[in-house]
């Protein structure tokens, strides 16, 4: 953000605005939206620049806004509040426009389609442009008629409809309009072809980034050629290339909503189920990656660390294909949200992998950037074992990934040089993969028998002055005293280091925020209570008082208050978090 836009935007002095559109549809893991917490932090320095951004409400869109560095210069438009008849209005120019130009590609279509036609639109549309949208889509489909196609729309029945969480006017037809899609994309019923197309879609609908359709067919071991037709058959429902390698993604986020809601989705055939279909989407992850993983795939020379490997980037392009790379990063989200169905086969299927493809695993995240996925996989995939007999060999695997974690987030091949030999004697991985060891020292003696008690352990430069844990167990904060204060947040995982903090006097309490958004300080200085925001490192508020005795959290993790008692008036303060009493 400072590099990229900020600077040159401070330089050129350019008056600007930048569109950041559908924000709801990002892949945002943070309890407050990662870009909205960055935007807050520069925006005031770019004050010729203006950020238009657009999105549906989730919750950790509304918290972003919420941020203080962001409140204070954000203005917020409900687009529902928008007069009915300028949407419709809208609309109607739309479907016009629209019409106009398929009609001069096509020949007989003049006057088409007639007044009443088009009044029907506008009113099953009931202010929703993506019902326009994929009903134009819907009717230039290829090698179809677009008058029988619209013919087809408009005798679908009349549906009440939700999107997402938000209430519609009574005569929407939404969902009537995606049943009508769904009709003709399935086709005949037919129980083994319906299955396909339901796999596909889930696919594309439940995968935890977008996958292209030739990455869908290696998951499920279909024909790149099948998956590309079948997701044509629905493509005014999608954003589908003709290029198979590039990913396909639903055109609106009221699709998904639409096709993994049983009570909206009500025909069997089309219904995506959630609890079915990612266990099929692990079952494709694990295939593969038992299929495919072998040792040093990325043909790295010994001992080297990845940031040295100029051509990493490429080697990972060339030796993983995306569909591994996908499996490789994400086959363990399909388990979180399939974790109700045990399957016999998925069983098999983990075990196979822990025994034989875990350390060539552990070096596809290393080169990929990802071994942070190794933590919580593994924590997953313990739990779902529960009183398997694979249980012990999840939790070794476990223990090994975090009393290793830095050598294998920056050395691939050091798994093998380093991490294997010095694993304890009777390590369970040691055991299963010691044949692929290749230690470049002896271990004489001092090497322990089983893992330590202690999961990570880290040093610092002096002893620390203060350590707290985050209401959500995610973050440690620990502050030590050299020539100035430092304050490491760390992953309490992992113990990496996400953000350092500075100041030049000592601490005297360090405090998170009841949603671990903030944390503030108190130093030996009583007139400041410092707080800054935790995914940008960047200053938050600073609150000056005469004299206090103790800052608390709210008992709320849902409360923007921190607590606070001030000697001078004896009694307990609510501090708001954008810094004023």
């Amino acid at each position: 953000m400072d590099k990229l836009i900020v600077r040159p935007l401070k330089e050129s002095d350019i008056s600007t605005v930048i569109i950041i559109d559908a924000l709801d549809e990002c892949k945002d893991e943070e309890p407050a939206s990662a870009i909205l917490s960055v935007l807050g932090r520069f925006v005031s320095q770019i004050p010729k620049v203006r950020f238009f951004v657009t999105g549906r409400p989730e919750s950790w869109i509304r918290e972003g806004f919420r941020l203080p560095l962001l409140a204070e210069a954000t203005d917020v438009f409900v687009l529902h509040n928008v007069e009915p008849n300028l949407v419709n209005n809208d609309i109607r120019l739309f479907f016009k426009q629209s019409f106009l130009e398929l009609s001069r590609r096509q020949q007989e279509l003049d006057d088409w389609p007639t007044r009443e036609q088009l009044d029907l639109l506008c009113e099953r549309a009931a202010g929703l442009f993506v019902y326009a949208a994929a009903t134009i889509k819907f009717v230039d489909r290829r090698n179809n008629d677009p008058k029988e196609q619209l013919d087809r729309l408009l005798r679908s029945p009349e549906n009440s409809a939700r999107e997402g969480k938000t209430k519609l006017k009574a005569n929407t037809t939404l969902d009537s309009l995606y049943m009508t899609i769904l009709q003709e994309a399935f086709g005949d019923d037919d129980l083994e072809d319906d299955h396909k197309t339901r796999s596909i879609l889930g696919a594309v609908i439940l995968a935890a980034n977008p996958l292209s359709p030739s990455a869908i067919a290696t998951l499920l071991g279909f024909g790149a050629k099948e998956v590309f037709l079948r997701l044509s058959s629905v493509h005014s429902l999608l954003i589908l290339q003709d290029d198979i390698s590039q990913p396909v993604r639903p055109f609106h986020k009221s699709f998904p909503d639409f096709i993994v809601d049983k009570a909206r989705c009500i025909n069997k055939r089309f219904h995506i189920s959630p609890p079915s279909h990612h266990p099929e989407l692990l079952a494709g992850c694990l295939e593969l990656m038992n299929r495919m993983l072998e040792k040093n795939m990325c043909n790295l020379p010994d001992a080297v660390a990845n940031r040295e490997v100029d051509d990493l980037r490429e080697r990972t392009k060339r030796h993983l294909n995306p569909a591994l790379r996908y499996a490789c990063k994400s086959w363990h989200k399909h388990l979180i949200d399939g974790h109700t169905v045990r399957r016999p086969a998925i069983a098999s299927g983990l075990r196979q992998f822990l025994e034989k493809k875990f350390l060539f695993w552990l070096e596809a995240l290393s080169v990929l950037g990802a071994a942070r996925e190794a933590v919580g996989a593994l924590d997953v995939t313990a739990k779902w074992l529960e009183a398997s007999p694979t249980l012990d060999l999840a939790i070794d695997c476990f223990r090994f990934v975090m009393g290793f974690f830095e050598i294998i987030s920056t050395s691939c091949p050091h798994i093998y040089h380093s991490a294997l030999p010095l694993s304890p004697r009777k390590s369970i991985v040691r055991g299963l993969y010691e044949p692929h060891a290749r230690p470049l020292a002896r271990v004489v003696c001092g090497l322990s028998n089983s893992w330590e008690s202690s999961i990570a352990t880290m040093g610092f430069p002096s002893s620390i002055e203060i350590a707290v844990w985050s209401p959500c167990s995610r973050f440690i904060a620990i502050s030590w005293r050299e020539l100035q204060t430092t304050i490491a947040i760390l992953d309490a995982v992992t113990l990496e280091r996400i953000t350092t903090l500075e100041s030049p006097l000592g601490t005297r309490q360090l405090i998170f925020s009841p949603n671990a958004r903030l944390i503030t300080w108190i130093g030996t200085d009583p007139e400041q209570i410092i707080s800054w925001d935790l995914q940008t490192g960047g200053l938050s508020h600073i609150l000056r008082v005469e004299r206090w005795l103790r800052l608390y959290s709210v008992a709320n993790p849902l409360s923007p208050y921190l607590s606070a008692t001030f000697s001078s008036a004896h009694m307990y303060i609510l501090i708001q978090l954008k810094g004023g009493p």
